[in-house]
């Protein structure tokens, strides 16, 4: 729970009070502009938690962004010192939502957009899902110049997850999130195996 989750933070969060998101992105990331964008909606606050405290604090990640689509989420995210922006507020954004239903689709469409908006601004994004533990610095061993996305395999399924992607911002990388958005808004279900059509079809991996 959070309540007996540590609070013992040395460094102090980033203001974003006032700021475009390009602006947020800018005081967060690298000099090249590199960026890891995690998506949290109220009910995924303890898993960002636990994700901050067992990856991005002890292995030292600095150029991160948790991005709230409720109101309430990074106040939560406070007693952490965690860096929290609140990308926009999302109707059925107070709880985890069940897969395929209109407030789930809601939240894909803004994850999709979240992520073109960053590359549109000129960011690389690691993306990454709020139940990611990291033993490493990924961004020590992610280095691609002349890819659009980096993804990894389901090992189970021997098929692309799309819970951890490397995502330059190039023209066929934006295209990918804008057909994600646009499907997630027209009420179809973007389901892994989807992204993964979408992927191939764009030529990106």
């Amino acid at each position: 729970s959070l309540s007996s989750a540590s609070t013992d933070n040395p460094s102090s969060a980033i203001s974003f009070d006032g700021l475009t998101f390009a602006e947020a992105l800018a005081a967060v990331a690298t000099k090249d502009k590199r960026v890891m964008l995690t998506l949290i909606d109220l009910g995924f606050v303890e898993m960002a938690v636990n994700m901050f405290l067992t990856c991005i604090q002890p292995q030292n990640i600095t150029n991160y962004l948790i991005l709230s689509i409720h109101e309430d989420a990074c106040d939560k995210l406070k007693p952490y010192n965690m860096n929290c922006y609140t990308y926009k507020k999302v109707k059925g954004a107070s709880k985890a939502s069940n897969f395929g239903s209109a407030d789930f689709n809601r939240k894909t469409s803004s994850r999709a957009e979240m992520m073109k908006d960053a590359l549109n601004s000129g960011f690389t994004i690691l993306h990454t899902d709020a139940d990611m533990i990291c033993f490493k610095n990924p961004f020590d061993h992610l280095h691609c110049d002349d890819c659009d996305i980096l993804t990894m395999i389901d090992g189970l399924a021997d098929n692309y997850a799309v819970g951890f992607d490397y995502i330059r911002p190039t023209k066929p990388a934006i295209e990918v999130y804008e057909r994600m958005q646009t499907m997630a808004e027209s009420g179809t279900k973007v389901t892994k195996d989807l992204c993964c059509q979408i992927f191939k079809s764009q030529n990106v991996l």
